[in-house]
């Protein structure tokens, strides 16, 4: 929800829970682990480990939870209770220190600075690549769809988005980083290797990381190009012949393949050592895949030169001097402010109308037991009609002013709304020492 709080409604109904919060992130990244870390935790931090987390751990109650999980970064975005569920989540990434992990914690500005980062592509393997901006805006919307995210976490990506969205707009010299992608930047270091000389080339997969691959294709920087996938038509797909996953090694040896690129979902190997000993042409192997699509003891084969993520990173050159760089940090520096006031009014408006809507319910039901306790004849459906008739004259009344407080919050300042709320809370606030009697209707 870009520009409006959530229906101060939802925060009545049954499990809701108001507490001290705060945004914060826990993660792994290319910049902070290896890749068999990664791969390990890709497997096992996913939406349904943090969904079981959810339902079996009263902690994190009434927060909310995105996961970013991509080839190179896991990353876990929550609003709560800032040192439970901090604690609570650590315990899915489940690794030790001696494996040389590097688990960072963020919270606050620092968490949601780091997530506008991420949006931009300013935290990527290839700077400003394309393909992360996609990845965010769809862990917003599964986590959403989940029932794990509401309306801060819903705030924090749409904000990160627009912003990254605007900056990528304004600074083609950060967008057109290596031109985007992983895929393409790996392109061009096969160009690179095999200048004068026209590789035969295999991608194997058919998802967007290999879509991106042979859209990036230079068809006279090569000979063949041959993609194996699960199914024999793909769509979108051009190549001069695709074959099926299980003919990979087959096609390697009988076709003189120089180059496999590979990206799959595959959660295993797809391609082994014994799979190549008949293998004489001198290969090269780039597995851009999270997890591994290519056995490490393929490396260790004489004709072989086998290159994963992490291989790249101390291949892939990014541009150094960005003459845009402080523009762009004080644009993502606004965002983040912007949507730090916003959590602000969020945090002190929200739980006051959630306070104020619970003191009215709690009266309102205390006179309908009032009434109907004076009134014994009634039929059931009866005291139905009047129950709901009270529930409706509670919301009715409260919907004008909680519109018009979040109104004043979000476009005429805070200063305002906040003398409102500080008025609403000085008049309806309920006492603290003792409950106030009724007194009977007569």
């Amino acid at each position: 929800m870009e520009e409006t709080f959530s229906e101060i409604e939802s925060l009545d109904e049954p499990g809701s829970v108001l507490m001290p919060s705060s945004i914060g992130l826990l993660g792994i990244s290319f910049k902070t682990s290896p890749i068999e870390i990664r791969e390990e935790l890709a497997k096992s931090v996913t939406y349904e480990s943090i969904g079981e987390l959810v339902l079996k751990d009263s902690s994190l109650a009434g927060s909310e939870i995105v996961l970013i999980s991509t080839c190179n970064r896991i990353e876990i975005y929550y609003y709560g209770d800032e040192v439970l569920i901090a604690k609570s989540l650590k315990n899915l990434f489940g690794v030790k220190d001696s494996k040389g992990t590097d688990i960072y914690h963020f919270a606050g500005d620092q968490a949601a600075t780091h997530l506008f980062n991420v949006a931009t592509g300013l935290d990527s393997l290839v700077i400003g690549e394309a393909q992360i901006f996609s990845q965010v805006r769809k862990a917003s919307r599964v986590s959403a769809d989940l029932g794990l995210s509401n309306s801060v976490m819903s705030r924090l990506f749409s904000k990160a988005l627009k912003v990254a969205r605007k900056v990528r707009e304004q600074n083609p010299a950060l967008a057109n980083g290596t031109n985007n992608s992983v895929s393409h930047a790996v392109l061009e270091l096969v160009s690179k290797r095999y200048h004068g000389k026209k590789p035969n080339l295999l991608l194997i997969g058919s998802g967007k990381m290999i879509r991106l691959a042979i859209s990036s294709i230079v068809k006279s920087d090569l000979d063949r190009v041959v993609v194996a996938a699960r199914r024999k038509e793909i769509d979108g797909i051009k190549a001069d012949s695709i074959i099926g996953i299980a003919d990979i090694a087959r096609t390697i040896v009988e076709r003189g393949i120089d180059v496999v690129i590979t990206a799959t979902a595959s959660q295993n190997y797809i391609l082994n050592a014994k799979d190549l000993m008949s293998s004489r042409n001198p290969l090269l192997i780039l597995d851009i895949s999270v997890p591994r699509n290519i056995d490490p003891d393929v490396g260790k084969l004489q004709n072989v030169s086998l290159l994963n993520l992490d291989d790249l990173k101390d291949i892939i050159k990014n541009p150094t001097d960005y003459e845009l760089t402080p523009k762009v940090r004080k644009e993502l520096s606004r965002g983040v402010a912007e949507f730090s006031s916003w959590l602000a009014d969020y945090e002190e408006i929200v739980p006051l109308l959630s306070s104020l809507r619970k003191k009215a319910e709690t009266i309102r039901e205390e006179e309908v037991d009032n009434a109907l306790n004076r009134m014994p004849n009634l039929t059931e459906n009866q005291k139905a009609i009047i129950e709901k008739m009270s529930e409706r004259l509670i919301k009715r009344f409260l919907h004008d002013p909680t519109l018009r407080l979040k109104h004043l919050s979000r476009v005429e300042g805070n200063q305002k709304a906040k003398v409102y709320a500080a008025a609403i809370s000085e008049l309806f606030t309920p006492e603290s020492n003792k409950d106030r009697k009724r007194e009977s209707i007569g």
